[in-house]
């Protein structure tokens, strides 16, 4: 499920750089399905409560994320994008993963995709 995570957080970054809200919302909301499935699934992980910091780490971000998108505050973007890596850098270090740290992409990896807004 962290593969998925990170593939959804690349994508979010080149679609946040192209500030295409409707793939914006579509990526938070898969996101927060997936998060909800690790909370759901993954409860607790060599003694630590999952869940817990899921739900308190990386949900709130996320809200706060779409309701940057909602209000198209494009102002906004990158700051929340950068909040929501940060978020899932603390949520490593929590965990003691913290040699897991999650970055902005340095090059484009979807090459089959185009993450401009429709006109």
């Amino acid at each position: 499920m962290m593969n998925e995570i990170q593939v959804y957080h690349t994508k979010l970054y080149y679609a946040t750089n192209n500030r295409n809200v409707e793939l914006m919302s579509y990526i938070l909301h898969e996101l927060e399905e997936v998060f909800k499935v690790v909370v759901n699934v993954h409860k607790q992980h060599d003694g630590l409560q999952i869940n817990e910091l899921v739900n308190n780490t990386m949900l709130p971000v996320l809200k706060e994320f779409e309701q940057v998108v909602e209000r198209e505050d494009t102002s906004s973007f990158n700051q929340s994008f950068e909040y929501l890596t940060v978020a899932c850098n603390k949520c490593h270090a929590t965990a003691e993963h913290n040699f897991i740290r999650i970055k902005n992409p340095s090059a484009e990896t979807f090459l089959n995709q185009n993450f401009e807004t429709i006109q």
